[in-house]
Parts: structure tokens; C-alpha cells; sequence
């Protein structure tokens, strides 16, 4: 154990000091370890065994240092390997999904390989519906109660022969809506589309599915829009004549479910094309945080307080609780009971609250 240094050599003028010690001991004696610019690392033998890290804020007296030596054996410097992590996904400036559930010491230590086999069965259930939530998010970041539901079905005389041909249709008509709403409105107005080209299982006719929004209109000129939309499904002749290739029929959206019927009716298909264009807005997701739900709050949450709209919005204030899922069995047997239940997890889905100051 070395002294502090005296009075002449300076606070900082001798190394073995400046690497051990941060302030003298007529500044304040215990010092607090708020951060260790400085340490160093001897292994000593002690009651307990193990090596023995030094920092510049420990104390010098025997109590200190056995201390140390109980932490180092029982694990106190390293991370918790099971805890609850809270992730938030923030969709456009509304919208926000949270995820809850508990890391086990495998998933803890585990780390992603390169694949080699397969995706089970399991495992693709589980794709389909991170892939279903990846949709939703994303419509809830670039679609408001501005945007319309467009559908475009055939006549016989029209009827694609292929999905080729079907997403040929679909990529001239949107050439077609944005050459028109520059010359109206001009270039500066944004056009944002989501949706699909499907096939129906039993008919087997080729149609599609749209979200569709122009920001940057006034109400009257939305309406204009949406007129607009309607029109520009025909095809010009060389003689200069239109003829409508089918039925357009666009609907204003109703965010009472944040878009997930819509989603899960375009999921439904059975020969199925996804078109967007690039400049949808993606969700933000924050960095995790591990310390915040104890596992027995997530259960709670996940059982008594499912549905409590309050319970949920003291512990986010700001936003409006819309729902909470908890994924169900994936099988008949496979419910887990007690604290053997590691699977327990949920999403919550919030909105926000007009007026509101929002912590995220």
C-alpha cells in the first residue's frame, strides 16, 4: 500500500501517484467511484483467492479490501445474466410498440453463428409474425388518417395472364399518379405507397392492395387526390381515347386498429408481391433497457394487468395504451406455470396523447 504524496511532489507530478490515486487524502479521505480514468491490476492471495482489481477511488483499510476480495468471488463485477429487457420501437412521431421479455443466461451467453440448416418449423412461425409486426410499424411511420385505401381490381378484358404483367400494371399507374400530382401540386409534394399484388386462392384473379398518402395537401386538395386516384386506373389510347382498366376504390384509413386488420387481410394472399416506394420512413428502435422491469413486474404485466389502461400509462406517461399482446402456446402442453415460465413476453402498443410531453 503506498502513501499519498506530499506536499511538494504536487497532486499530479509523481506517476505512481497520478495512476493511483485521484485526489490526496487531506481533500477528502474515501474517495466515491464515480469513474476509473486510472487503474491498476495485481493478483493477490487472500482469504478468498482470486485476483484482486485496484482502482483509484477504493479505500486503503482492511474492511475495503476484503470487501473486494467477497465481490470478486461472488461474481460482483460482472453483468446480471438473467434480467427483463424493455425495447422500444418509436413509429413516426404517434406511434410506439414496447417489448417486453426475459433474457435467460443461454440467450445471455448466446451468440448469432452463420447458418447451416434449415429454419424449423418453429422458427418460421416466428419469422411470419416478426415480419407481420415489421409491416404494421412501418405503415403506422409513414401513413395518417390522411392517407386512403386504395383497391384495384380487373376487368375481363385486362386480366393479367401473369404476376409479371400484374406488377407491370402497378408500377405505370403510380408513373402515371406521380406525373399527375407534380403537375397539380408541384414536385416538391411526397408520394408514399405500401402494398401488394395478390392472387386470390379461389378466384385467381390478379388485383392489389394499397396505402397510399401525399403529404404535404390541404383537405381540399386531398379530396382532389383521391378523385385523382380513381381516374388514372385507365389506359390511353393512340387515338386519345380512356378506357378504365377495372375498379379503383380508395378509402380513407381508420387507424382504430393502427393498420393490423389491413396487414393481416394483405397477408392473407396466396401468390403475393410486396411494392414500396424508397422513401418510406423506417422505425426507430431505442437501445434496450435491462434494468428497469423485474421479472415479477412482467408477469404481472402479462396476466393481472393486461388490459389496464391506467397500470399501463402511469409507467408511460405521455402516451395512450392501445392494447397488449402476449403470444399465446405455441401447442397444446406447452404452457409453462410459476417462475419456470421463461418465456413470458408481451408488446404493448401505445399511442400518442395530444398535447403531450412524451418520455421515450
Amino acid at each position: 500500500m503506498s502513501e499519498a504524496p506530499d506536499k511538494k511532489s504536487g497532486a499530479f507530478g509523481d506517476k505512481r501517484y497520478k495512476a493511483r490515486w485521484v485526489l490526496p487524502r487531506e481533500l477528502g479521505g474515501r474517495h466515491i467511484g464515480l469513474y476509473n480514468p486510472f487503474y491498476k491490476k495485481s493478483v493477490r492471495a487472500g482469504a478468498l483467492g482470486g485476483s484482486y482489481t485496484r482502482y483509484p477511488c477504493d479505500g486503503d483499510g482492511p474492511q475495503d479490501r476484503k470487501l473486494h476480495y467477497q465481490l470478486k468471488a461472488a461474481g460482483g463485477y460482472r453483468m446480471k445474466k438473467r434480467y427483463t429487457r424493455e425495447k422500444k420501437t418509436l413509429c413516426g412521431e404517434g406511434y410506439m410498440e414496447v417489448d417486453l421479455y426475459h433474457i435467460t443466461p443461454e440467450e445471455h451467453a448466446a451468440k448469432r453463428r452463420k447458418k447451416t440448416r434449415p429454419s424449423s418449423e418453429r422458427q418460421k412461425k416466428r419469422n411470419a409474425q416478426h415480419a407481420h409486426r415489421w409491416r404494421v410499424q412501418k405503415a403506422n411511420a409513414n401513413f395518417t388518417v390522411l392517407g386512403f385505401y386504395l383497391t384495384l381490381t380487373y376487368i375481363e378484358a385486362f386480366l393479367p395472364e401473369s404476376m409479371e404483367q400484374a406488377q407491370r400494371d402497378l408500377r405505370n399507374y403510380i408513373r402515371r399518379v406521380k406525373a399527375a400530382i407534380a403537375k397539380l401540386y408541384g414536385a416538391d409534394v411526397e408520394l408514399r405507397v405500401m402494398g401488394l399484388t395478390g392472387c386470390g386462392r379461389k378466384s385467381g384473379r390478379y388485383h392489389h392492395h394499397l396505402l397510399i398518402e401525399c403529404k404535404g395537401l390541404t383537405m381540399r386538395q386531398n379530396a382532389e387526390f383521391r378523385q385523382l386516384l380513381e381516374d388514372k386506373w385507365a389506359v390511353r389510347w393512340p387515338d386519345g381515347s380512356v378506357e378504365s382498366l377495372g375498379t379503383a376504390n380508395a378509402d380513407r384509413l381508420n387507424l382504430q386498429n393502427r393498420l393490423d386488420d389491413l396487414i393481416t387481410y394483405f397477408e392473407k394472399h396466396g401468390q403475393m408481391r410486396w411494392y414500396e416506394t424508397r422513401n418510406l420512413t423506417l422505425p426507430v428502435e431505442h437501445t434496450p433497457n435491462d434494468t428497469r422491469w423485474s421479472r415479477k413486474q412482467l408477469r404481472k404485466g402479462c396476466t393481472d394487468c393486461k388490459d389496464n389502461a391506467y397500470w399501463w400509462e402511469q409507467r408511460y406517461p405521455g402516451w395512450k395504451f392501445v392494447r397488449c399482446v402476449v403470444p399465446e402456446p405455441e401447442a397444446p402442453g406447452d404452457e409453462k406455470e410459476g417462475w419456470d415460465a421463461d418465456e413470458l413476453r408481451c408488446y404493448v402498443v401505445m399511442v400518442k396523447r395530444e398535447d403531450a410531453k412524451v418520455r421515450t
